[in-house]
């Protein structure tokens, strides 16, 4: 199956039986988490992930005040948010084609750094004809990360830990965007550009602190022996995994809105 049938995928798939865990949610948190952070690789790729993708959630706080500001009237809205995400499709269409062209660690270390870059120039620029295309690259640089990173974590957790982890590394990212709805919304009470601002810094900060080199990266294509704590590098990327990272995407896609609208 390739990824044109991922569509269909989404039709053919069975949920499988569930089982009720022995352990109590607090347990499994505390064993999710533990794993997590015991596992180095595993560790540097979900801390670059969940703090670069809690600065950027932002962008769907704030891009209806920085229209607004920009004199587009509440019909373009609607326009604004279907344009970044038809954007984010076609960029998520040419993942392989971008990660051919300038390589992993250099696409995940741009679309990090290019949303600081951009959260600070949305901060002093208000005019329409550039916020409108920052913000579909904000946007798209957000996505791009949750497809590339979504499949690096999923290869380094084995199937019978992947439910665990996983929901370890979602409670990680929620804890980060908790402190930053704080501050943020703190800020942006004060002035919007003040907000923009230490989002700027903040997810500069976070690109340079957990930026990911070579060997966090590394992963064989085939599947290997067990590592520590039942963690293995060696996991095949397969449709399971693409169909999750897209999922991701809707969700916070569509989260984002309602945050702002709801």
């Amino acid at each position: 199956m390739t990824r044109r049938n991922v569509p269909t995928a989404y039709l053919s798939m069975e949920e499988p039986e569930r089982t009720k865990p022995r352990e109590g949610f607090l347990r499994l948190g505390a064993e999710g988490l533990r794993r997590l952070f015991v596992h180095r690789e595993l560790r540097a790729d979900v801390l670059n992930a969940v703090t670069i993708s809690a600065v950027t959630f932002f962008a769907f706080w704030f891009d209806q005040p920085i229209a607004r500001r920009a004199g587009l009237d509440v019909a373009w809205l609607g326009v604004l948010a279907a344009g970044f995400n038809l954007f984010s499709s076609i960029l998520l269409a040419n993942s392989a084609r971008l990660e051919g062209l300038v390589g992993l660690r250099r696409l995940l270390l741009a679309t990090a750094i290019v949303p600081a870059l951009l959260f600070g120039a949305l901060g002093f620029l208000d005019h329409a004809a550039f916020i409108v295309p920052a913000l579909f690259v904000l946007v798209g640089c957000r996505m791009i990360r949750i497809l590339m990173l979504n499949d690096l974590i999923n290869r380094h957790i084995e199937s019978e830990n992947r439910a665990t982890v996983i929901s370890a590394v979602s409670l990680l990212e929620r804890f980060v965007t908790f402190a930053l709805y704080l501050l943020v919304g703190w800020l942006a009470d004060i002035s919007l550009d003040r907000a923009l601002y230490v989002l700027a810094i903040l997810c500069a900060a976070f690109a340079v602190a957990t930026r990911l080199g070579d060997r966090h990266l590394h992963v064989q294509g085939v599947q290997g022996s067990r590592g520590r704590d039942g963690l293995s590098a060696h996991l095949p990327v397969n449709d399971e995994t693409v169909i999750a990272a897209e999922v991701s995407m809707l969700d916070y896609s569509f989260v984002g809105r309602h945050k702002l609208c709801g």
